[in-house]
C-alpha cells in the first residue's frame, strides 16, 4: 500500500473558507505554513494556518520585514511603524489558538490554527525564531485567501524572521546553571541546563561564521550541527547536551564545558557586537581574559566529583497508616 493521499487544493479551500467564517474578528487573510506549505508533508503532518484578522481601528496594513535584515528588531528600529500605510495602531492585540480534527480520506488530520491581528503577525516576522537555534529563518509560505485590498501587502511566498542576538551572557550563565547542578549533585540539572546551553551556543558563534538561512526546525538543528567555524568535538558535544547522543552526567558536564570554553576565543574578534548586547563590561572581559577566568573558575567545578544524588526515587512509599520521617 503506498502512502496516503495529502490534504491538497480543494481541502485547504475549504478550511480557508470555513475559518473565514468562525474567525473572531473579520479575516483578511488566510496563510498556509509549515511542512504542507514547504511540500515536505507527510500522511502525518499536521496543517498549520495562520489567521490574519484586522484590528477594528486599522485601515490598511503595515508591510512585512524585509528578508535580507540581517539582525533581530530592536526597540525603536523596527520600520514596520514607518511602512504602514494608515494610522497608529491603538488597538489591542489579538492572539487566539484553535485545533481541528478533520476528516480527509477516510482518516483524520490535524488543522492547527493561529488567529493574530495583522501587525502583531509582521511584528512577530521581525522576531528570531525560538526554534531556530539562533539563525535567521526564510520558510515558504502559501496564500489561501485574502481580501483584494490586503492581498499585496501580505501575498509572501516565504515568511522571514531575523537571526537571533549573540546571547554570549545567557550562555555564560548557562554554564553556571550547569556547574551548580552537578556541584549540588542534580544530574537532571545538568542535563536541562546543558540542552539550554547547547541551544544558545550558535547564536554566538553565527558572529564568526558565514551566514545560513533555515526553513524548518530540523533543518536549523543541522545547520548548527554543521556551523564551519566551531570548537574541537563540537558537533558530537552539541549532540550529548541536548541529549541526541548517550552519556554520563559527567560527560554532559565537561561537553557543555567544552563548547562555552572553545567558543569564546573564536568571538573575541567581535567584542563590539557583544558589547551592543551584553554590555561594555562583557566586552572588555572578553579581551582583557576575566572572562577566560571566569570560565576556569566553573570548568574546575565540573572536573570536581560530584556529591551523591539528592535523588529520592529509591525512598519506599509508606504504607496506609504510616508516617514517613
Amino acid at each position: 500500500m503506498g502512502p496516503a493521499p495529502l490534504p491538497e487544493i480543494g481541502f485547504l479551500d475549504d478550511w480557508a473558507a470555513r475559518l473565514r467564517q468562525a474567525a473572531d474578528r473579520p479575516a483578511v487573510g488566510i496563510m498556509l505554513r509549515g511542512s504542507h506549505a514547504r511540500r515536505a508533508a507527510t500522511e502525518h503532518s499536521d496543517v498549520d494556518v495562520d489567521v490574519l484578522v484586522a484590528a477594528d481601528d486599522e485601515r490598511t496594513g503595515p508591510a512585512a520585514p524585509d528578508c535580507g535584515a540581517a539582525g533581530p528588531a530592536r526597540p525603536g528600529t523596527d520600520d514596520t511603524e514607518t511602512r504602514a500605510a494608515g494610522p497608529a495602531y491603538n488597538g489591542t492585540p489579538y492572539a487566539a489558538r484553535r485545533a481541528y480534527l478533520a476528516e480527509f480520506d477516510g482518516r483524520l488530520v490535524h488543522v492547527s490554527v493561529a488567529a493574530r491581528d495583522v501587525r502583531s503577525w509582521v511584528n512577530r516576522l521581525g522576531q528570531p525564531a525560538d526554534w531556530a537555534f539562533g539563525l535567521p529563518v526564510t520558510a515558504p509560505a502559501r496564500l489561501l485567501w485574502a481580501a483584494p485590498e490586503w492581498r499585496r501587502r501580505i501575498d509572501l511566498p516565504v515568511l522571514c524572521q531575523p537571526a537571533d542576538e549573540p546571547r554570549l551572557e545567557e550562555l555564560i550563565a548557562t554554564l553556571g546553571k550547569v556547574a551548580g547542578a552537578r556541584w549540588a549533585g542534580d544530574p537532571v540539572g545538568v542535563r536541562l541546563a546543558a540542552a539550554d546551553l547547547a541551544r544558545l551556543c550558535p547564536s554566538v558563534l553565527r558572529l564568526a561564521n558565514p551566514s545560513v538561512r533555515v526553513v524548518s526546525r530540523r533543518a536549523a538543528l543541522a545547520a548548527a550541527l554543521d556551523l564551519p567555524v566551531a570548537p574541537p568535538g563540537y558537533r558530537d558535544d552539541m549532540l550529548l547536551c541536548l541529549g541526541l547522543r548517550p552519556g554520563g552526567t559527567a560527560e554532559v558536564g565537561a561537553a557543555a564545558g567544552r563548547l562555552v570554553t572553545g567558543t569564546v576565543p573564536l568571538v573575541r574578534p567581535y567584542a563590539g557586537e557583544i558589547a551592543a548586547v551584553g554590555g561594555s563590561d562583557l566586552a572588555a572581559a572578553l579581551v582583557d581574559g576575566r572572562l577566560d577566568r571566569y570560565l576556569g573558575q566553573l570548568t574546575r567545578a565540573l572536573d570536581r566529583p560530584a556529591p551523591a544524588s539528592r535523588d529520592t526515587s529509591a525512598v519506599p512509599v509508606p504504607r496506609a497508616g504510616e508516617w514517613s520521617t
